[in-house]
C-alpha cells in the first residue's frame, strides 16, 4: 500500500511488522520506509548469524518524521539476500502516520 500526503508538512510514519518464517539460509532481511524525498531503514536482521532454524515470528518496528510535500508518497520495501522466499507479513502488522506539523 502507498500513502499519499494530502498537504505539505512533517508526517510521523510508524511501522510495526510481524514477519513469520524468515529464511535462515539467507544472509539478511531488511525493511525500508521509502518516501518521495528519502529512504529510511526500519530494521535489518542478520539471519545467518542469529538462527539455527526459522523463527516462528520476528518483528520490525520503527517511526520516522518525514518532510513531505503535497502528493508525495510513502511505502514499505522488503528485501533479503539469498535464502528461500518463505517470509510472510502477518495480520496485525501496522503502517500508519499522521500530519505532525
Amino acid at each position: 500500500h502507498t500513502f499519499t500526503a494530502p498537504v505539505t508538512g512533517k508526517y510521523q510514519l510508524n511501522v510495526n511488522l510481524r514477519v513469520d518464517n524468515l529464511s535462515v539460509t539467507g544472509a539478511w532481511n531488511r525493511v525500508e520506509l521509502v518516501t518521495s524525498n528519502n529512504t529510511y531503514s526500519i530494521g535489518m536482521h542478520d539471519s545467518a548469524k542469529a538462527f539455527n532454524e526459522s523463527p516462528g515470528e520476528w518483528f520490525f518496528a520503527g517511526s520516522v518524521t518525514a518532510d513531505m510535500d503535497s502528493n508525495d508518497t510513502a511505502f514499505l520495501r522488503w528485501s533479503q539476500s539469498g535464502g528461500g522466499s518463505t517470509a510472510d507479513i502477518e495480520q496485525g502488522s501496522i503502517f500508519s502516520g499522521f500530519l505532525a506539523c
